[in-house]
């Protein structure tokens, strides 16, 4: 039996309780660079990110008949790389290892080299930019912007109230168009990244 890439969170994870595991791959494929951009702030080590991630899908899958969610399959699976980034850090006894975030691979929609280019380069100058965001704001501000949360969903995730991630995302937006006045004109002809990233 084939699964369209399209279909919504909420039919795979029906697909999931019945065992099918085509839709696991499909919510990997989906979710597992974005959970390792996530993980990857807390852990600071490409290894143990990549432990927790397969963590995630792991018990995903272990508990899925059992699974009942009140938000969304997304907020849940979030909310479970967080837990287990947070156990991994107890048992590393908050030992680092120096890494880079941008290891993982980010894929250009645009066509033409030139392009890819430039956008490839903006993407560097924005992950570098939210890499010195202080603490969860980073956090919160990759989990709006780049991965596209609901600030409720943050809020859940993270444990605090709604009116911090907001608080927390104006900080954000004012750091990042202090740090990159030119991002409009360089990103003139990208108008969905700039929407993304500081509407």
């Amino acid at each position: 039996m084939s699964i369209s890439k399209n279909i919504h969170d909420h039919q795979l994870l029906n697909l999931l309780k019945k065992g099918n595991e085509l839709a696991l791959g499909i919510l990997m494929d989906r979710y597992s660079e974005k959970l390792a951009k996530y993980v990857f702030q807390v852990l600071k080590s490409r290894d143990l990110t990549e432990e927790a991630v397969a963590n995630v899908f792991v018990k995903l899958w272990q508990h899925r008949k059992q699974i009942n969610i009140c938000s969304s399959l997304k907020a849940w699976l979030y909310r479970v790389a967080k837990n287990e980034a947070l156990n991994l850090l107890d048992k590393e006894n908050r030992k680092h290892s120096a890494s880079n975030v941008d290891d993982f691979s980010i894929v250009s929609p645009l066509a033409a080299p030139d392009q890819a280019l430039h956008y490839d380069d903006l993407t560097k100058k924005i992950d570098d930019l939210i890499s010195h965001l202080p603490g969860r704001r980073g956090m919160i501000f990759r989990l709006s912007r780049i991965d596209g949360l609901k600030y409720e969903e943050i809020a859940d995730i993270m444990s605090i109230s709604v009116n911090t991630v907001q608080n927390q995302m104006v900080q954000a937006v004012k750091y990042m168009t202090r740090q990159l006045p030119d991002l409009k004109k360089l990103v003139s002809w990208i108008g969905v990244v700039w929407a993304l990233v500081l509407q």
